[in-house]
């Protein structure tokens, strides 16, 4: 998989661009508040439907202007497709794949396969768990539909609950209706996450092992709220999630919000028997991260039997060479975009094929590497 072609209007701060891009790499180099990390934004919007950046999509269409659009021509399996975003005047946005309209951002996601690696990511390890909630729930939304509307599904289940609780409601009938459907969706959350995370485990543990020399061991588990039931069956979920709800009730009703629940599950992640975020050095906890993003990438190329397309934004300066090479080499059939300042940070011999956009002010100026496509 890779995107062929980006075209954005009144996105961010470009009036009109239209580029093509190199099928393997493309450095996008500029001083900052230049634009390169808008261009990311627009492909990270391609994947996912939404910034990594705001929540507010008026942030995206350039200032002083009421509309903005957004479109990505990309190639899976052979076959050229095309993603359209248009944001409109009163709020709402309108989409198309393939010139047809979709309804639903559930029928974008998944549609172009992005993995995404920020300086924030490297913080992964010792942030909070919504961090790490964040990062499973986003990668496998973009393998799994279902897993995405069961995810969506129980988030709405959970807010008619947390309602009720704020309401200091003691109509039993009402939370047991609700309950009952967060356990649904919940035991396809849970069960799909151990799915995933069986998978990230495995792979995360040979690349961070390839990193450190073999010095160290890594392991990736799933913290459940319901540990002791973790690793039955869908009905047996079903009933654990529904006990612990009932449970908890009254004291919820006293907090005010519901305190169990996969919304509030968590990764543990230890090196060489260790929790890497109490006891890692910030190297350590640096390399975990790096291998549970790069796993990110094996696992949708199992899922989908192409590699998704990778961004790298302003990463690599925090980098040492030997990580820099590993990760370039090991992913060099991967089409990659690495954004920077200068391109003295990118210390590396296998940049030798590829295109570089240099921005200035929302102007993009194209060179081809030494090495051409």
């Amino acid at each position: 998989m890779y995107v062929r072609k980006l075209k954005l209007e009144n996105f961010r701060n470009y009036d009109e661009l239209e580029l093509e891009f190199d099928r393997y790499l493309n450095l996008i180099i500029g001083d900052n508040g230049q634009g390169k990390t808008n261009l990311i934004e627009a492909l990270f919007v391609g994947g996912f439907g939404r910034s990594f950046r705001t929540s507010r999509e008026r942030d995206m269409v350039r200032f002083n202007i009421n509309t903005a659009y957004l479109g990505i021509h990309f190639q899976q399996h052979g076959i050229e497709s095309h993603l359209e975003m248009r944001f409109l005047e009163d709020k709402k946005k309108s989409l198309k794949y393939n010139e047809s309209p979709i309804q639903r951002l559930s029928e974008w996601v998944g549609r172009l396969n992005i993995v995404a690696f920020t300086p924030e990511d490297l913080k992964l390890v010792k942030e909070s768990p919504v961090e790490r909630r964040r990062f499973i729930d986003r990668e496998i939304s973009q393998m799994s539909t279902r897993y995405l509307m069961a995810f969506v599904h129980y988030n709405r289940a959970l807010d008619q609950r947390n309602a009720l609780l704020r309401a200091k409601s003691t109509q039993w009938p009402l939370y047991e209706i609700w309950e009952e459907k967060m356990a649904q969706y919940g035991a396809q959350v849970i069960l799909k996450r151990l799915e995933f995370i069986s998978k990230l485990d495995r792979i995360s543990q040979r690349i961070h092992f390839q990193m450190t020399n073999g010095k160290e061991k890594f392991s990736v588990e799933y913290l459940s709220f319901i540990t002791n039931e973790i690793g039955q069956d869908y009905d047996t979920i079903v009933s654990a999630i529904i006990r612990k709800l009932e449970e908890y009730r009254e004291k919820d009703i006293e907090r005010g919000f519901t305190w169990y629940g996969p919304h509030r599950d968590d990764l543990k992640l230890t090196i060489n028997g260790h929790d890497a975020r109490v006891f890692g050095s910030q190297g350590q906890q640096r390399t975990a991260a790096l291998s549970l993003k790069l796993s990110e990438i094996e696992i949708i190329f199992e899922e989908t039997g192409e590699y998704p397309v990778l961004i790298l934004d302003d990463v690599m300066s925090e980098l040492d060479q030997h990580r820099q090479n590993l990760l370039i080499k090991t992913f060099e059939n991967v089409q990659t975009f690495i954004t920077t300042t200068e391109l003295s940070t990118i210390k590396n011999d296998h940049l030798s094929r590829g295109k570089i956009l240099k921005v200035v002010d929302g102007t993009v100026i194209e060179f081809e590497t030494s090495g051409g496509n």
